[in-house]
């Protein structure tokens, strides 16, 4: 597990290590699949068709989409690189993060299937109200009632919601 049961299972896009590999291509031999600390890669998956509140079936095991990931300082010490996090964030290339809701075996190969799109916020359009400070009160609203987003993240959206519109 990454950081409990909200972060349970991290799946990185295998689209996004194209970009960083064309960003910085003196670090493209190390910016290979599963050096972002993911479990989980799988093509054609990434944040503008993945959303918040999403339930996949993976193999034998139910996870829904609990929220992105923060990327942090630990990226930048991996690849010796201070400029990684700064160009993940202002990409959106994050990654995200699941819950387990039915737990099994799930193994390299198993297909992965959507059963449930609860919502209509994708995990790019998430990450652009989550980072827009003066993010208008519709956008934090829909931000804030995603189904099935990790009750911390609703809590710091709600106090922003708050700050700036009660």
């Amino acid at each position: 597990m990454h950081g409990g049961p909200e972060k349970a299972l991290h799946q990185y896009a295998v689209a996004s290590y194209f970009l960083m590999q064309k960003a910085f291509p003196e670090l493209a031999g190390k910016l290979s699949v599963g050096s972002m600390g993911e479990n989980i890669s799988a093509q054609g998956m990434h944040e503008q068709n993945v959303f918040i509140g999403d339930i996949y079936l993976m193999g034998g095991i139910t996870v829904q989409v609990s929220q992105p990931r923060q990327p942090c300082w630990k990226i930048n010490s991996k690849f010796d690189d201070s400029r990684l996090v700064k160009f993940v964030t202002q990409t959106y290339i994050n990654g995200w993060y699941f819950r387990v809701l039915e737990s099994g075996e799930m193994k390299a190969g198993d297909g992965i299937e959507l059963l449930e799109r609860p919502n209509e916020l994708s995990v790019y359009n998430f990450l652009r109200i989550y980072n827009d400070p003066r993010a208008s009160r519709f956008y934090l609203e829909t931000a804030l009632n995603c189904e099935g987003l990790n009750p911390a993240w609703q809590k710091k959206l709600q106090q922003r919601f708050d700050h700036l519109y009660s």
